[in-house]
């Protein structure tokens, strides 16, 4: 049960990381 519980949260903090490095780009080149 751990491991599940710990294999989730770094699958949602690798989402999570991806989705600011997309913003962060996305505004650098929009910008």
């Amino acid at each position: 049960l751990t491991n599940a519980i710990i294999g989730f949260f770094i699958v949602v903090l690798s989402v999570v990381i991806l989705l600011l490095l997309s913003n962060t780009l996305g505004l650098n080149i929009y910008t």
